[in-house]
């Protein structure tokens, strides 16, 4: 291939064990995708764990430089995929990073993961401060959660990796849990001013992401605002290995990594679509639905 990704987010399982209420995943219940350019509507795997022979693949086909284990399904209902990346990480020095809702991360799996030397991150998804708030917002519970946090804390701490791996905590803003920004704040900067190369806590407004979402209380305000994808060169990769148009879309791909038109098409996709840096006015209509804006406007309710 000649010209590849340098890096990626991709997904290890077709599934998750959170149902989160601003998540694009929970809203597809008919796990279906549609090619950008052809219009082939694709049948998403769920549940399956990612080929070890398509990350293999992956890896020879692409100069990857890191790799995050996406937020879109839950990494640690395949823990053995995930230690696997961390072992090629080793092997082929590229950078592993982790974004997970916490609940499955064991004792075991904190001090493997953290004796892997390009293990460099990861990032939590509470949402909450308490568990009745989480059960609203991911139908999960919290304390295991925070448990699990605070063991990977203490390891990191106790194996002096402080320095090396960053740890992160994010709020995404819903009705149901907007009360709760304030403590969620204070709380998680009053544990992490306690430990060294952990950021402040990530508050976002929830959206829609280009409609797929369909919740009552979010909206879409009809065009985009200071996306960021069209100047990314890392796309997102489905267990499938299908590349999804950007982070926050998981309805629309541009065809499977390891083919080199789809590469170069994603690639290329700027000027596929006449895209001009800064100026909203040229993104295509696939992405005029989309609200990816902090400045998100709720309907009433929630």
């Amino acid at each position: 291939m000649d010209r590849g990704f340098g890096g990626m987010g991709l997904e290890v399982i077709g599934s998750c064990n959170a149902s989160c209420e601003f998540c694009s995943w929970r809203s597809n219940k008919d796990v279906k995708l549609k090619n950008v350019y052809t219009g082939e509507v694709i049948t998403r795997s769920k549940g399956k764990k990612i080929d070890i022979d398509l990350i293999d693949s992956i890896l020879e086909e692409h100069q990857i430089k890191g790799i995050i284990c996406t937020g879109l399904s839950e990494p640690f209902l395949a823990p053995d995929r995930v230690l696997y990346l961390a072992d090629k990480a080793d092997e082929l020095d590229f950078s592993l990073a982790i974004y997970t809702n916490g609940s499955l991360l064991t004792k075991d799996i904190s001090e493997a993961l953290l004796d892997h030397r390009n293990f460099i991150s990861i990032n939590f998804s509470l949402n909450a401060t308490t568990t009745a708030t989480r059960m609203k917002v991911m139908n999960l519970p919290l304390e295991e959660t925070e448990k699990n946090m605070m063991y990977f804390l203490e390891a990191r701490r106790k194996k002096g990796k402080e320095s090396d791996v960053a740890v992160g905590n994010v709020m995404m803003l819903t009705p149901n849990n907007r009360s709760e920004e304030n403590e969620f704040r204070r709380k998680w900067k009053g544990v992490f001013s306690k430990y060294s190369n952990c950021g402040d806590p990530g508050i976002f407004n929830a959206t829609n992401w280009n409609g797929e979402v369909d919740n009552y209380w979010m909206t879409s305000d009809g065009n985009v605002s200071g996306c960021g994808q069209w100047s990314c060169s890392a796309p997102t990769i489905n267990v499938d290995g299908q590349i999804y148009l950007c982070c926050y879309s998981t309805h629309l791909t541009f065809g499977h990594c390891l083919d080199p038109e789809a590469v170069a098409k994603w690639l290329d996709r700027k000027k596929e679509f006449g895209v001009v840096d800064k100026d909203t006015r040229t993104y295509p209509d696939l992405c005029s639905g989309c609200s990816h804006k902090h400045s998100n406007r709720w309907k009433t309710g929630g």
